[in-house]
């Protein structure tokens, strides 16, 4: 619904308004549009967090993510802590990691080609992260997958 469309009209005539109510009645159009604005900019972040989803194999960073949405790279950078919580750098980490986790799970692709999938080229970093956001080697996480099928 456009903000146009939300403002309701003063019902007095322009000459009975008092200055108070006409305080008012713009509070209440600012209050419209502060949302309208948040709402947008939660939208910048799940475009964003869509954006990084379907690239995550690619090379992807603030800059690109931020040309996507069509914000400045600060800007994002602001909205993306401010609505996830995280940095943008650990967020892309984080769903990098998930991803090889997946991958991992269900495929017997040589780590290397893993790293390859959620775009690192370097598998000895890309060894380094997994066990920072593990706790384990990517060999290790998948040694201990098929433990835990052989078990079921």
């Amino acid at each position: 619904v456009k903000l146009e469309e939300q403002i309701v009209p003063m019902r007095h005539p322009a000459e009975h308004i008092t200055y108070d109510a006409l305080l008012q009645h713009l509070y209440g159009i600012m209050k419209l549009y502060h949302n309208q604005l948040a709402d947008t900019k939660t939208t910048h972040v799940r475009k964003a967090i869509a954006y990084i989803e379907e690239r995550i194999g690619h090379e992807i960073g603030l800059q690109q993510v931020a040309e996507h949405v069509h914000l400045h790279p600060n800007h994002l950078s602001e909205l993306f802590k401010k609505e996830t919580g995280m940095k943008f750098v650990d967020f892309l980490a984080q769903k990098k990691m998930e991803r090889a986790m997946d991958i991992l799970r269900i495929s017997p692709a040589k780590i290397s080609d893993v790293a390859a999938m959620v775009g690192y080229e370097d598998v000895k970093y890309f060894g380094q992260l997994f066990k920072k956001h593990t706790g384990k080697t990517p060999s290790e996480f998948r040694e201990e997958g098929m433990d835990r099928r052989k078990q079921l």
